[in-house]
């Protein structure tokens, strides 16, 4: 029981450390927006108390802080706080649950504990700040497990799920591509709806003409890293804003430093997209896989496809971390759901299937995610460079592409390898 309680404990300590804490977070700002709201306000001008105004998100989350109004700020935070902690518990179980259903692990709480404590323990960090910090990628985390969960057996709830949370951040809009690229014609039509309808949502209380003002003003945010400012933008931080490891961060740092124009980073990131998908495609093919033909997949590696989706729907994640115009450290709390899918491969009984390359990506990932310590003066220089260059997005990147090498491999032994007997079976020991 020592991963399971080694997580459990850190949860306690968490928790009780953040209750307790003089609350100057996220939060704040989302209930101060739901109060520009409710009075008629620019929720983008709304800000806490002796700080600038930085609410930069789609409407949604604004509107369903309402129900915080009811109470001190103070007493919603906290509220909040259990409601991270809740959401992020809920997600790693149900997310258990669904790498031992797609990669044919043994059933039972036992195996679903460990897959849970165990990719808590490899994010560690990342929670400790999202819970600290007040945020909602707890909100996009549990809704991309339950779009994979419903993905093959209810599309249409996949796509609500996923048209919620791209109101709450932009990045859902990423599985667009994929899911025609994967003729998932349902899933993607029911993403798109619900997209509109729940953006629609706090036309209730902004009315239709104040909403669509808000919606502007929030994409209006994004077009910003293109190079295209406006004063009626959201204030959202610089494409080179040095807190940013993404890889179009780092190349808009490098125009930057010789004198150019930094939104060429959207184009030059790109070419980088383009390079790894070409690796990805070789892995697809070492493994006689057509990336690009989605058929063949679905009929040659039938009994091994869902534990295929799963890895490419991470895979979705990583993009929009890895290529994104803002991503910080602590948005890598979304990752609980590759480590999920990492573990789940490692700890697959199919034999014989390469694990070495995982293990290798895992640990190149934690120590380009945890070092150079930035809270150690002596190493903040080093920690600079690391994250002007991008160092942990190239890293993540260097995990993804051996979970596809090593997940691959084990879709291809899953095919020949006899139906594991569960039944005598014994459950993993938590210990390990």
């Amino acid at each position: 029981m020592c991963v399971a309680g080694t997580a459990l404990v850190l949860t306690a300590v968490f928790f009780y450390a953040d209750f307790f804490h003089k609350w100057t977070n996220s939060f704040g700002t989302f209930y101060y927006a739901a109060k520009a709201m409710q009075a008629g306000g620019d929720i983008y001008a709304s800000h806490v108390p002796g700080l600038q105004p930085n609410y930069v998100y789609p409407p949604l989350f604004a509107f369903l802080c309402l129900l915080s109004l009811s109470v001190d700020l103070s007493v919603a935070t906290r509220v909040w706080l259990a409601v991270d902690v809740l959401i992020t518990w809920l997600a790693l179980w149900l997310g258990a649950r669904e790498m031992i259903r797609r990669f044919q692990l043994p059933s039972g709480w036992p195996m679903g504990l460990l897959l849970a404590s165990g990719a808590f323990l490899l994010s560690v960090g990342e929670v400790k700040t999202e819970w600290s910090t007040g945020q909602t990628d707890t909100l996009i985390l549990l809704a991309f497990v339950l779009a994979l969960r419903w993905l093959d057996r209810a599309p249409v709830f996949a796509g609500l799920a996923l048209g919620f949370s791209a109101n709450i951040k932009y990045q859902t809009l990423f599985v667009l591509p994929w899911m025609i690229a994967r003729r998932r014609w349902r899933a993607a039509g029911v993403t798109v709806l619900a997209v509109l309808g729940f953006a629609s949502l706090p036309a209730v209380i902004s009315g239709w003409a104040g909403n669509l003002r808000n919606l502007k003003v929030a994409f209006a945010g994004l077009g910003a890293f293109a190079g295209v400012p406006s004063e009626a933008a959201a204030k959202t931080k610089n494409l080179t804003w040095i807190r940013s490891v993404s890889v179009t961060s780092a190349m808009g740092r490098l125009l930057e430093l010789l004198h150019a124009n930094p939104a060429g980073a959207l184009v030059l990131s790109g070419l980088v997209a383009v390079l790894f998908l070409g690796i990805v495609w070789r892995i697809y093919r070492a493994r006689s896989l057509d990336l690009f033909s989605p058929l063949p997949l679905a009929r040659a590696f039938a009994p091994a496809q869902p534990g295929i989706t799963a890895l490419e729907w991470v895979g979705l994640m990583v993009a929009w971390l890895v290529f994104g115009p803002e991503v910080s450290r602590r948005h890598m709390f979304v990752l609980l759901l590759l480590h999920l899918t990492v573990l789940a491969v490692l700890v697959s009984p199919v034999a014989d299937f390469s694990r070495k390359p995982l293990v290798i990506g895992l640990i190149v990932w934690q120590i380009g995610l945890r070092l150079p310590p930035s809270h150690q003066a002596f190493f903040q220089s080093a920690s600079d460079f690391w994250n002007g260059v991008g160092g942990p997005s190239w890293c993540l990147l260097f995990l993804y592409a051996t979970l596809l090498w090593s997940g691959l491999d084990w879709a291809r032994h899953v095919l020949t390898a006899p139906p594991p007997d569960n039944s005598d079976r014994p459950q993993p020991s938590l210990s390990a």
